[in-house]
């Protein structure tokens, strides 16, 4: 997965940032995904993974607070290729394509990840950052009006998504049956293109 030129007309400076050393966090990431197939999270070292990775101490700490944070980098990095540009650069289809490949490659590395219980945890801060990116887009690149209708829409999206995606469902059919379901759910407050990119609009 390599970081798209497109992004920097489609997101704002604040979240540039996740861009910044990606391969690096990227070869961080694949490493952790190794050693994980045969060592929880909780028990691996920085300096198994650094050596694994071929990194520095001071390298990994320049891109990681520690071994937690990668994961929520990642997770970060994951939607900002796929479902955080629906509406701005990608259809639905490719934004799910590309969000479910990644979950679907990295499953195990996730779901180690969400054993460890705070605020930042996997599971909970998909939704959270779907909702807030799925608002921004609605509000900021659509210039729409969020009604009370609309905000339970989004939550109800973003819930999905983290169950048919995180949760493992890897069927041939499931990126158009996600398609179809945010469509129904959204209830043509959240409409779906086939043509171009989403549009997002709210009720007239």
């Amino acid at each position: 997965m390599q970081a798209n030129g497109a992004w920097d007309k489609a997101l704002k400076p604040e979240k540039l940032g996740i861009l910044s050393n990606a391969e690096t966090k990227l070869d961080v990431v694949n490493a952790m995904a190794d050693l994980m197939e045969t060592t929880p999270l909780e028990k691996l070292t920085v300096s198994q993974i650094c050596k694994t990775s071929g990194i520095s101490r001071s390298s990994f700490y320049r891109c990681f607070e520690d071994k937690y944070a990668v994961a929520q980098w990642h997770i970060q990095f994951v939607h900002l290729n796929g479902v955080d540009q629906i509406g701005r650069t990608l259809s639905w289809y490719e934004g799910y394509f590309r969000t479910e490949a990644d979950f679907v490659k990295y499953k195990r590395f996730y779901a180690g990840a969400t054993k460890k219980s705070d605020y930042n945890t996997i599971d909970e801060s998909i939704p959270r950052c779907r909702k807030e990116t799925l608002i921004e887009t609605i509000r900021d690149y659509h210039g729409k009006k969020l009604t009370t209708k609309l905000f339970f829409e989004i939550e109800a999206l973003a819930a999905m998504e983290f169950k048919r995606c995180l949760g493992g469902t890897t069927t041939p059919s499931t990126r158009s049956r996600l398609s179809r379901n945010a469509n129904g759910c959204a209830n043509s407050s959240l409409v779906i293109s086939s043509t171009c990119s989403t549009s997002l609009s709210s009720d007239k």
